[in-house]
């Protein structure tokens, strides 16, 4: 009998331990460093999130994290909010990338960006922006945030129909002619700005700012 027993528990011993392996080599690998950054490395379409909010990254460290793979190539959602980054280059070839948060830095370059062309999110509230040529080409987008920044031509967006959401409140803009054709927009904040002709947006339901 009690060699049945023991037959019993290697069996068992056993299945459990091809169970394991088949979950191991049948699931996608997720890591975290403990500092907010979580990524799939697996080779499926499931989304790579890395999030370093709020982590005191400077231009140096974002280097670092991209060459180290801590932020992989394959990366599709980055959040680098509330840090302290002026150059934005090393994310460059980062062409996975859905969506990119980068509120609350020191950014003033977007051209980096400018082949980045899965984009369907960009937040770039709070930098140093004077110039936003670079997302002409980011055609994909949907959400575009350029709130408190320094702009004040905003041309490059004209072409950018597929933006349902555009918050461009408190920056030093005048002409809005460019926004004449972006049917799609849903949510339109305006505020803060000099703008004296609204009829290039009477076709916007609500916007934030218009008297």
């Amino acid at each position: 009998m009690r060699k049945i027993h023991i037959i019993i528990i290697l069996i068992v011993a056993l299945t459990f331990m091809l169970t394991a392996c088949g979950n191991e080599s049948g699931t996608s690998e997720t890591k975290n460093n403990g500092k907010g950054q979580t990524s799939d490395t697996s080779k499926t379409s499931t989304p790579v999130y890395i999030d370093f909010f709020r982590q005191n990254i400077d231009d140096e460290k974002l280097a670092s994290l991209v060459r180290s793979g801590e932020i992989p190539s394959n990366v599709t959602v980055l959040m680098l909010g509330f840090n302290n980054i002026n150059d934005i280059s090393p994310l460059a070839n980062l062409k996975n990338l859905e969506k990119l948060s980068l509120h609350s830095n020191n950014i003033s370059d977007l051209s980096p960006l400018a082949n980045l062309t899965n984009l369907k999110y960009l937040g770039l509230v709070d930098n140093d922006i004077t110039n936003i040529s670079p997302i002409a080409k980011l055609t994909n987008l949907n959400e575009l945030f350029l709130q408190q920044n320094n702009i004040s031509d905003i041309s490059p967006v004209a072409g950018l129909s597929n933006l349902t959401k555009l918050h461009l409140a408190r920056n030093q803009i005048s002409d809005i002619s460019a926004l004449a054709n972006l049917t799609n927009i849903e949510s339109l904040q305006l505020d803060g700005n000099q703008i004296t002709d609204w009829s290039p947006v009477d076709h916007v339901s609500v916007i934030r700012g218009r008297p």
